[in-house]
């Protein structure tokens, strides 16, 4: 079997080749092999992403979850709560959306990049989020 690093970045490779198919499996075998190793928060944010890229909002959602679970205070953070909320409101539950998007405000807008803030208003008009 491949070294954690190098599993971590065969995924990543496909990701950034097109191939969210091909990513999503690369990062649930790196989670399935390597659930301790201090890449698996990014590798769930990494699968989130893949999963929504095909619409697996579902999917999606948990990935996100997950990753913000076990590492909330990381560099991609803010853009997995966004990407949570985005996820929740595809999947039709734009309450637990918005909470999502106050719980970004509490603790990840500070450190948002422009366009995860950007995206994060623009979900919040649209939800009409309080």
């Amino acid at each position: 079997p491949p070294t954690p690093a190098q599993a971590f970045q065969s995924a990543r490779a496909a990701r950034a080749s097109g191939d969210p198919a091909g990513a999503a499996s690369g990062f649930q075998d790196f989670i399935t092999r390597y659930p301790n190793d201090a890449r698996t928060p990014e590798a769930y944010y990494w699968l989130g992403e893949s999963f929504y890229q095909r619409k697996g909002y579902t999917n999606a959602t948990a990935a996100y979850a997950s990753a913000l679970r076990s590492s909330p205070k990381t560099a991609w953070g803010s853009a997995a709560m966004v990407r949570l909320a985005q996820s929740l409101n595809a999947g039709s539950q734009p309450a637990q959306a918005c909470a999502a998007l106050a719980e970004y405000d509490k603790s990840y807008a500070v450190r948002a990049t422009v366009a995860v803030k950007a995206d994060a208003a623009a979900l919040k008009t649209r939800l009409k989020c309080g």
